[in-house]
């Protein structure tokens, strides 16, 4: 029904016991956004039996998920400088970007994953750690027409997720020697 793919792209695949690799868009599109998805999804099946009409009252407005301020950047920043490199929360980094959070649907890795968004190989050489945690807290504050949807992430696993990509996902030795001092966070 209409109604059940609005909540596939509303909710994200795995809310619905789907695919992980479908993100949701909830947090990122307005209700009428998603209306308009729906019927674009029946018009590529070829069907016409299942009409669209757009709710009453249906929302128009893009979800305000507030920013991410300077103080949330800066809590990370000593929660980082105190947990950021043990080897269990890099682990778990790694299980919420490649499974649970499905980073790799959209994102290439060492030649795995998606080719939708950015290859995220070398993503702790080329991004400090603040912004990568900010990125991912709401990435339609720093770029609204992003294709990157906001994806709901609890502030946990966010740090967890901004740490893997920080400390892992790393290749210095693609650059001259000196350039390496450039990359180092201060």
């Amino acid at each position: 029904s209409n109604k059940q793919i609005y909540r596939v792209i509303y909710l994200g695949g795995k809310k619905v016991r789907k695919s992980h690799l479908m993100p949701p868009f909830g947090h990122t599109l307005s209700e009428a956004e998603i209306w308009s998805l729906v019927a674009y999804v029946r018009k590529l099946a070829g069907d016409e039996s299942h009409p669209i009409t757009l709710p009453e009252s249906v929302d128009h407005q893009r979800p305000n998920l507030g920013s991410v301020s300077r103080e949330k950047v800066k809590k990370f920043r000593r929660w980082l400088a105190e947990n950021g490199e043990d080897t269990d929360i890099l682990k778990k980094g790694e299980y919420l970007f490649k499974w649970r959070r499905s980073c790799f649907a959209c994102h290439q890795v060492q030649e795995e994953g998606g080719r939708v968004g950015p290859n995220l190989s070398r993503a702790g050489d080329l991004y400090y750690p603040d912004w990568i945690y900010a990125w991912v807290s709401n990435p339609q504050q720093f770029r609204p027409q992003t294709r990157m949807p906001d994806m709901g992430i609890e502030e946990e696993e966010i740090r967890v997720i901004a740490a893997y990509m920080s400390h892992v996902l790393r290749d210095g030795k693609h650059f001259p020697e000196e350039w390496k001092v450039y990359f180092e966070t201060p």
